[in-house]
């Protein structure tokens, strides 16, 4: 018998942020305990408890309702097959209706994770604020990452039962280490000072404020470097305002980075910088890399947007800023690099701070949660 079936499209070894959550979420529950459905993958390893099936994004209407029919038919196998008394749904889309179906046809309570970019705003289209209230408000528990994922699900299902459940970092691999000799010489930081974005390149990540407010700091110097670590559809154009800006010698693009390079990449700077900033009404839901960054001892200038202020503390575990305004970025920045006992401090509490928020932590709050489902609880939050 298992314990949960979770339905995830962000399974290993799919990237980003939902996906390193899903991976933890995972790794908290022992083998043979979880049973997992997840899309077909090229790279993906063969594992005994993992069942790959196909999703295209990009499908008609009629082909994307064969895909959740397929979906439907192998979750209510593996519930029969394993006795599974738990559903756990990786994200709103695509599979979220999934769980009211499982619940009202076939008796089968569920949890959902929210991140918040996913959650449809009060402006989106009318109906898929009413299924994604359906979805929330049908769930025994909506797991929220943050205060802000959690406004955002109330808002659009203020009947929701949400619990809390922060984030973590894994800090037995993200800490401090030498700077790797290979990627100094390869981004050409030899001598330099490090700046260092990492993300996908979209607008709302605000790697254009970096550049602004980095120009505005540091054109003109050798001894420093902006290093903007990943890939995205902003890329050509943060380039050309690198080199609009003057400071296109100071201003590398590492490109996507593979899962085992991110230690290293981290440990190559002093500062991180994570400008993420509201757009149409979105916003970052929580941004786990502030705290891989912090694990290895950058200090971290982040947005005062969405739920970063919940995870940094201005003068103490970080630095806030207006994502927007450069004058006052470009300050910090200089201010960072010219205060060593500054920015000391800041680096030591901060990787204090993230060394704290792990993810046995996260994984032992999601399993009380589960055992309060499990047992018919109390209502949550919301």
């Amino acid at each position: 018998m298992a314990d949960i079936l979770l339905i995830s499209t962000d399974h290993s070894p799919m990237r980003g942020g939902i996906a390193r959550v899903i991976e933890h979420f995972c790794r908290s529950f022992e083998k043979g305990k979880l049973v997992v459905l997840a899309c077909d993958h090229s790279e993906a390893k063969k594992e005994s408890n993992v069942i790959r099936l196909t999703v295209d994004l990009n499908a008609s209407w009629l082909g994307k309702t064969a895909q959740l029919l397929i979906w439907l038919l192998e979750s209510v196998s593996q519930i029969r097959r394993y006795s599974i008394p738990l559903v756990v749904i990786s994200t709103l889309s695509p599979m979220g209706i999934l769980g009211p179906i499982l619940k009202y046809f076939f008796g089968k309570p569920y949890c959902i994770f929210a991140y918040a970019s996913e959650i449809p705003m009060r402006n989106s289209f009318f109906f898929r604020r009413w299924l994604a209230r359906i979805i929330y408000e049908s769930s025994s528990r909506v797991l929220c990452i943050s205060e802000y994922a959690l406004a955002r699900v109330l808002a659009v299902a203020p009947n929701a039962r949400c619990a809390i459940t922060t984030l973590g970092v894994d800090c037995s691999r993200f800490k401090i280490k030498a700077r790797n000799k290979n990627l100094i010489k390869r981004y050409g930081l030899e001598g330099r000072r490090v700046f260092l974005c990492l993300g996908r390149l979209v607008r709302r990540k605000g790697y254009d404020r970096a550049i602004e407010s980095f120009a505005k700091a540091f054109a003109g110097r050798n001894d420093v470097m902006l290093l903007i670590a990943g890939d995205g559809p902003d890329r050509e154009s943060l380039s050309a305002l690198a080199i609009n800006l003057g400071v296109g010698s100071i201003v590398r693009f590492a490109g996507a980075l593979e899962e085992h390079e991110l230690v290293d990449v981290y440990n190559l700077a002093e500062v991180f910088l994570f400008l993420a900033r509201e757009e149409k009404g979105d916003a970052e839901g929580f941004g786990l890399v502030i705290l891989e960054a912090a694990a290895c001892g950058c200090v971290v200038i982040g947005g005062r947007s969405g739920a970063i202020p919940e995870v940094i503390q201005d003068g103490g575990t970080g630095v806030l800023v207006d994502p927007e305004n450069v004058d006052e970025i470009a300050s910090k920045m200089s201010e960072l690099i010219q205060n060593d006992e500054l920015r000391k401090n800041l680096s030591e509490q901060g990787r204090a701070y993230a060394l704290s928020q792990t993810w046995n932590r996260t994984g032992e709050t999601i399993r009380q949660i589960f055992e309060t489902v499990s047992s018919g609880g109390a209502r949550a939050r919301g």
